[in-house]
């Protein structure tokens, strides 16, 4: 496919247009092996837009707000820990491992880290 763009007119090319023709010969190729079919839509037809709307940002920015806010309040070590497990998304024996802890007190400073994080986000 990429000598077919590049030789177009017996001379190379580097340019955008070179894009565009190795998007047309992708969509030839599927066309002709049944793999896509293109439907026209209809001229009314609305589509609606994927993206949150701005009520929905602003609560989502809210919520983080609120979230970073909590988790400055944490303990450092809570913090730290939670963030490696819920972030990092490290096993328990990974950051056991880490932070020089026995794996079942790293369970148990998550699941308090946890608890003191939900207490902070209460309203």
């Amino acid at each position: 496919m990429l000598i077919r763009v590049c030789r177009v007119g017996g001379r190379t090319r580097s340019t955008r247009p070179g894009c565009f023709a190795s998007r047309n010969f992708a969509f030839d190729l599927l066309r002709r092996h049944k793999r896509v079919e293109f439907v026209a839509l209809d001229e009314d037809a609305e589509i609606a837009d994927p993206a949150p709307g701005p009520d929905a940002a602003l609560e989502t920015s809210q919520r983080l707000r609120m979230l970073e806010a909590a988790l400055l309040r944490l303990p450092v070590e809570h913090r730290e820990i939670l963030l490696l497990r819920e972030i990092e998304e490290m096993s328990y024996e990974e950051i056991a491992v880490v932070l020089d802890l026995n794996p079942g007190t790293v369970k148990s400073r998550i699941a308090r880290a946890r608890a003191t994080l939900l207490g902070n986000t209460k309203c």
